[in-house]
């Protein structure tokens, strides 16, 4: 990106990767990880994350927005969740909430324990 002519593109750019969660209780906390960025790197080398532009627009204008939406914002070392969701369908956000928090302190003990930088 740097070098003199190149066509890199400089800035932050935003996209979209839908990625099913399979709820499941496990042994080990980090298998949902390894799962999870394998999946992650298959999809950023498809299509998929040249498509995400459209994708917002047409879910809301054909679906309306309904049940549960979970933005992930990482940044300078710190990591937010934004949820929004429909209480007809999630009667008790609140302890979806406590329960995601209690998944990533399990999953970040376990990479502690095996050794693994958590930065």
């Amino acid at each position: 990106m740097m070098k003199k002519g190149s066509k890199a593109r400089w800035g932050n750019k935003m996209g979209y990767l839908f990625y099913p969660f399979t709820v499941a209780l496990r042994d080990d906390p980090i298998d949902c990880l390894r799962e999870a960025k394998a999946t992650m790197d298959r999809k950023k080398a498809s299509l998929e994350a040249s498509f995400s532009y459209f994708s917002p627009k047409c879910f809301i204008k054909f679906g309306g927005v309904k049940g549960l939406l979970i933005h992930v914002l990482s940044y300078a070392n710190k990591i937010t969740f934004i949820l929004s969701v429909d209480e007809g369908i999630i009667p008790d956000p609140n302890q979806l909430c406590d329960d995601l928090e209690e998944s990533f302190s399990l999953i970040k003990s376990a990479a502690i324990a095996k050794g693994m930088s958590t930065n």
